[in-house]
């Protein structure tokens, strides 16, 4: 993900919906594909799942470099 600049898309194609998947399926229960998206707080992401409900992608834009601190409102800080 270090390697994706702000606002740069990644795609994931070639799986299966989850609601496509076979009862017995592992990939219910762990899915790394899913996971990765899923686990990336940097990363907008969705799932489009194509006409045929067979098939699906994963689309994610890179938000932003790294977390920033939260600024201390001016309340918050201490007046002495």
């Amino acid at each position: 993900m270090h390697l994706l600049k702000p606002g740069g898309r990644i795609v994931n194609d070639d799986l299966t919906p989850i609601l496509a998947l076979p009862a017995d399926s592992p990939f219910r229960q762990a899915d790394l594909e899913r996971e990765f998206f899923a686990g990336e707080p940097r990363l907008v992401w969705t799932e489009v799942v194509l006409p045929d409900l067979a098939n699906s992608l994963l689309v994610g834009t890179r938000t932003a470099w790294r977390r920033v601190p939260r600024r201390r409102a001016a309340a918050d800080t201490d007046v002495t």
